[in-house]
């Protein structure tokens, strides 16, 4: 209560005091009487006014606690509330986690009683705690599974020792994210083991080029192998003959180009995962060896797999070796220059491209040049979202012949799946190759075409005005196209519409119209997007509606 409101009552008790004493009171002991009995009386009905204000506080809450019991949430069961509570702090397991926690217990008594009691919810243990967090969360989590993680930049002053610390509780690890700066801050996890891990990333990123560096590898765990499902290294590595490359369902080798895995020793380790699900090799430093040596790997559950950063021969041979029916996902960084060696390594992939599209409506074929340190890139997606997608790319630097060389390995398998076919060449020095249109010949059954570049679609609009005289009779181009999609400034208008007269002008004779002569007229237009150089060029293409009033018409104007 504040000092105006106790004045107020002060002055009102006084006042009353006055007008009930008789008036004949002028004495100074008189009035000093009927002061202390007004401060009574102001005493009395300050605490009054208190009671009554937690009173009011009291009934207030009830309703609040009443109107919370009526929600959804607050009628879960309390190990629902703790799985729901889990799952949803799970995506938010950053050094804020202790206090999101914090926070979720002023929701209600019932969750901050659930949630203090539930040790689940205090298995995360990070760096990025301070340290008396860091020692409630241990505390509180009991002896449930611990999710441990620390990154290099957290390892200094009173977290220098953040690894030595939760190694004693390693029996607890159920997942762990390491990154340091130098290996030797792992030595730690060498001494005792952790029988429950499931998740493990190693990442060693040296802060400057004078850092320590691995000079042996490290046998983690005492030898004593967790059963590990994820298991990804980062510039470290361990012996390669370890059980803890067995039963993975992931696996992630990265930059392990010095003391890599021989070819054969990789290929064991694959061997004894015949569960794995997702494979990623990037610059690792793997020993060739001859095609005879080879042994089929037999990976009936991989759905992905990354192939990048290997020297040629070592991508062939790995790339030939893998058996995976149902991988619906390729990435090969090929640097190479037998592109037909390519070819013959991925006639093993060609069942499983093959039984995925079997399904699609449509297939996407794309080819792109960004800059000339990335090289062309290639890549093959089912469109059928319902489908698994197949996602195979090569980032090739090569030259276009070799480029089409590959394509046609790759097509034969979608031969007969209706195919759009997208060519961003976004790099204004490097001058498009016409040469890349030999590769639209190697998918029959052609319905989309996307040529973001300079020269290539006027080069390919051309193509599309006039019928092949090679046929007999002649036939049109393309006749599956009904969708384009063009960005390239020097393509004129009327050249557009030249070839929409002369491929789908109706029976009147037109200037600039070839005479159709073939039974089967080309598909007609759905849809077309083009950049155009004024405003003027825009409605002109709306000419095309009077043959195709369903076409959907987008104009880009170039100011």
């Amino acid at each position: 209560m504040d000092i105006e409101t106790i004045r107020s009552i002060t002055d009102r008790a006084v006042t009353r005091l006055l007008e009930e004493t008789s008036p004949e009171i002028n004495d100074l002991a008189a009035i000093n009487v009927a002061t202390l009995t007004g401060m009574k009386m102001m005493e009395a009905e300050i605490k009054y006014l208190e009671t009554y204000a937690k009173v009011v506080n009291q009934h207030l809450a009830n309703r609040r606690r009443d109107f919370n019991s009526l929600q959804p949430v607050s009628r879960l069961p309390e190990e629902i509330l703790v799985y729901v509570i889990g799952i949803a702090m799970e995506r938010h397991a950053t050094k804020r986690y202790i206090r999101d926690l914090h926070r979720l217990t002023c929701v209600s008594f019932r969750w901050s009683a659930i949630i203090t009691d539930a040790p689940t919810l205090w298995g995360v243990v990070l760096a990025g705690f301070s340290r008396g967090d860091q020692a409630m969360a241990l505390k509180k989590s009991n002896e449930t599974p611990l999710e441990v993680g620390c990154h290099a930049a957290e390892l200094i002053g009173n977290n220098v020792d953040f690894i030595h610390r939760v190694t004693s509780h390693q029996h607890r690890w159920h997942s762990a994210f390491l990154s340091v700066d130098r290996s030797d801050r792992l030595e730690p996890l060498c001494r005792s083991s952790a029988p429950i891990l499931r998740t493990l990333t190693i990442r060693v990123n040296p802060q400057s080029s004078s850092s320590a560096r691995q000079t042996a590898p490290m046998n983690l765990f005492g030898g004593m192998t967790p059963r590990l499902r994820y298991l990804k290294l980062e510039r470290f590595w361990i012996p390669w003959d370890s059980r803890l490359l067995s039963g993975l369902e992931t696996l992630h080798l990265i930059n392990t180009k010095r003391d890599g895995p021989s070819f054969t020793q990789l290929a064991d380790s694959l061997q004894s995962c015949p569960n794995l699900i997702t494979l990623r090799i990037k610059q690792v430093q793997l020993a060739t060896v001859e095609s005879r040596d080879v042994k089929p790997i037999e990976l009936p559950h991989m759905t992905s797999c990354t192939i990048v950063g290997l020297d040629s021969q070592a991508t062939i041979t790995l790339l030939a070796s893998i058996r995976a029916p149902i991988c619906s996902h390729l990435v090969v960084d090929w640097k190479g220059n037998a592109v037909d060696e390519l070819g013959v390594a991925l006639v093993g992939w060609r069942p499983c491209i093959r039984s995925i599209l079997a399904k699609s409506t449509q297939v996407d074929v794309g080819i792109s040049l960004y800059s000339p340190l990335e090289g062309l890139l290639l890549y093959l997606r089912s469109s059928s979202g319902t489908l698994p997608a197949l996602d195979i790319e090569f980032k090739a630097q090569e030259s276009i012949t070799a480029l089409v060389a590959l394509v046609s390995q790759v097509s034969q398998s979608v031969a007969l799946v209706p195919a759009n076919i997208n060519v961003h060449w976004l790099n204004p020095q490097i001058k498009v190759p016409h040469d890349i249109l030999l590769i639209f010949a190697e998918f029959p059954i052609l319905v989309g075409v996307q040529l973001w570049c300079e020269g290539l679609a006027t080069s390919f609009v051309k193509c599309m005005s006039y019928p092949s005289e090679l046929d007999e009779p002649p036939t049109w181009p393309f006749p599956r196209i009904t969708s384009l999609d063009l960005r390239d400034s020097s393509l004129s208008t009327e050249l557009i519409l030249q070839m929409v007269r002369a491929r789908y002008g109706s029976g009147e004779r037109m200037e600039n119209r070839i005479p159709l002569m073939t039974d089967s007229p080309p598909a007609p237009l759905q849809r077309l997007v083009a950049t155009t150089i004024t405003d003027l060029d825009v409605a002109a293409l709306k000419e095309i509606n009077v043959w195709f009033p369903n076409c959907t018409i987008e104009c880009r104007p170039m100011r």
